[in-house]
């Protein structure tokens, strides 16, 4: 008998052949245990990694201070003149003429290269006040520059990334050396187009849903702009070693003294003004910042350094005093009620009861903080403060009590 034939394995397709081919995954042998758990091997891997990752950071650095570096050979790449800044925005040519600064230029907003050249700034300045420093030896001074400058340069690296990538409407600033003028350099950041909800939002901490004022909406925007960009240069002028509430009240003060010289309708400026002073004012008392302090300096004929110290720790004050009477009265006001509000209530009862009799300096903080919150009030027809609110459920005497 002949033995029975066995059945041949059926031949795939060409296609089919060729599809597992690329679909197998290679898979790595083992490692052996002995190797695996071995401390000189383990050793060596970390020194290993860590020798791979020293040099991609210190190769990603030099290319960092590279283009760092050409920015500041080639300002042209990631800045603007002042005055042509100005100029290609609707404004005078020569608004810098008001400045003392040897160099300001303005950042383009938008520009990649904006970081590289923040970061390589700041390193400079540092550098020139190191060098500055007569209390410390060569030694010294290189010691500091090494450790600084790392610091200085990614921190700010890392801001003017953070900037590109969330940028806030008006998150304009300036970054200026303190050499004497004649070797000043000034970069300037500017805002976005200011968009006066936004900027009244953002600025004062006001819903600004219904606001509105006498000049068209348009005007305003553009003389808010301008205050903006010449408070900046102005602080491009300033020393940078006194307290920052003085400076902000001399910024404020100053551009507001260049719009009245360029010849800007007082109406108009009276207005502008008067948005800017009740939005620092409501911006101090609601958030607590004590940088920008200067509604009082804004308010008065004239303006002396000491006001600047005396209204900073007035307005920061009578924020610490709200903050802790709404917490104390926190059963007399509707859960809905909003912290704004509320605090205004506590102000008028402060009044009312009269806690800040015998403090000119706090009777001047809460008049200012009326007056800003009555100010937006009328400007919203009304709609910001609900006058049916009964004042007699305040009580803030206990902050008399001994």
């Amino acid at each position: 008998m002949s033995e029975p034939t066995q059945d041949k394995p059926e031949k795939k397709k060409f296609t089919e052949r060729l599809r597992n081919i690329f679909s197998r995954k290679a898979k790595p042998a083992p490692v052996p245990a002995a190797i695996y758990n071995d401390k000189r091997v383990q050793k060596a891997v970390i020194k290993s990694r860590r020798r791979r990752f020293l040099k991609r950071f210190l190769m990603t650095s030099v290319a960092a201070a590279a283009i760092s570096a050409g920015t500041h050979y080639a300002p042209d790449t990631v800045s603007t003149p002042f005055n042509q800044f100005m100029y290609e925005q609707g404004h005078a040519a020569d608004l810098k003429n008001h400045f003392h600064a040897q160099s300001t230029r303005v950042y383009d907003r938008w520009n990649p290269l904006y970081p590289f050249h923040l970061a390589g700034q700041g390193v400079k300045i540092t550098w020139q006040e190191i060098d500055g420093n007569e209390q410390s030896g060569p030694i010294g001074k290189g010691f500091d520059k090494a450790i600084s400058t790392p610091i200085v340069y990614y921190s700010l690296l890392f801001k003017g990334g953070m900037d590109l990538i969330f940028p806030h409407p008006i998150d304009a600033y300036s970054l200026a050396n303190n050499a004497p003028h004649a070797e000043r350099e000034v970069f300037i950041r500017p805002p976005k187009a200011v968009n006066l909800a936004d900027f009244i939002s953002d600025f004062g901490r006001v819903s600004p849903e219904h606001i509105k004022f006498k000049h068209p909406v348009a005007q305003l925007e553009k003389t808010l702009f301008e205050y903006i960009m010449l408070h900046e240069a102005r602080h491009g002028d300033q020393g940078k070693d006194v307290a920052m509430s003085l400076n902000e009240s001399d910024a404020d003060r100053y551009a507001f003294d260049v719009l009245a010289a360029r010849g800007n309708k007082p109406e108009l400026l009276t207005e502008v003004r008067a948005i800017i002073t009740h939005s620092r004012t409501m911006s101090s008392v609601l958030g607590g910042g004590t940088s920008h302090t200067t509604s009082g300096a804004l308010m008065r004929p004239y303006q002396t350094p000491y006001h600047a110290y005396r209204d900073e720790a007035a307005l920061q004050r009578l924020h610490k005093v709200l903050g802790d009477a709404a917490t104390m009265n926190s059963d007399a006001f509707p859960e809905d009620m909003s912290r704004g509000n509320r605090y205004v209530y506590l102000a008028v009862a402060l009044k009312k009861q009269g806690v800040p009799a015998n403090d000119p300096d706090m009777q001047l903080a809460v008049n200012m903080f009326l007056s800003a919150a009555g100010f937006f009030d009328a400007a919203s027809g009304g709609t910001l403060i609900d006058p049916r609110f009964d004042i007699g459920k305040i009580n803030v005497s206990y902050l008399q009590e001994q």
